[in-house]
């Protein structure tokens, strides 16, 4: 589990919300020991965001890709009635994106041997 801290020492589990306190799941103390701990967060973002539990992720073959999207928006539909998209833009283009993908190692491989 990684946690980043804002510089008044607020504990995040998402990076995408530092400073937001509303977000903090505690405060690092002068100690370095977590405190005021909000366990309604905390406990959200450490289970509230099971993609195993989404049908839909559940059984789409992306779901290793994209890990069934940001965790942050999957728990604002799931606690605060969120219209998020968690589905990624690779959906739908793999095929597309593979094939691209191999072109440029092939011309990678190609340059580095004609060297």
């Amino acid at each position: 589990m990684a946690i980043s801290f804002d510089p008044e020492g607020y504990a995040y589990k998402c990076w995408e919300v530092i400073g937001n306190k509303e977000y903090a799941i505690g405060k690092i103390n002068n100690e370095g020991r977590l405190m005021d701990i909000n366990e309604k967060i905390l406990n959200r973002q450490l289970f509230g965001a099971d993609t195993l539990e989404d049908v839909v992720c559940s059984q789409c073959k992306y779901l290793p890709i994209c890990n069934g999207g940001c965790p942050l928006q999957r728990i604002e539909n799931k606690f605060d009635n969120g219209h998020n998209c968690n589905c990624t833009f690779y959906k739908g283009y793999m095929a597309e994106f593979l094939k691209i993908h191999i072109a440029r190692k092939k011309a990678i491989e190609f340059q580095s041997t004609n060297k």
